[in-house]
């Protein structure tokens, strides 16, 4: 069995009032040029410093972005 030296791969990334941080650090993955990104998922906590909006608005811009909702807000739920 042969294993690919470039795995698909997600990202998943738990948020809570990350409005100042979330764009930097997405732009980081994707400047990584990666060839098997299949997605960026930010899986916010109810933020309330407009971070569900920046992230929005990165997904507007940046086709493998999405956000997804975390409604227990714990760090372990995001990544589940």
């Amino acid at each position: 069995m042969s294993v690919s030296k470039n795995p698909s791969v997600s990202i998943i990334i738990p948020t809570y009032n990350e409005v100042n941080n979330i764009e930097p650090v997405v732009e980081k993955f994707l400047a990584s040029q990666y060839s098997n990104l299949l997605e960026i998922l930010i899986v916010d906590g109810h933020s309330t410093d407009g971070t569900q909006d920046k992230v929005i608005v990165l997904s507007h811009n940046y086709s493998k972005v999405r956000l997804l909702e975390n409604p227990r807000r714990i760090q372990s739920a995001a990544l589940n």
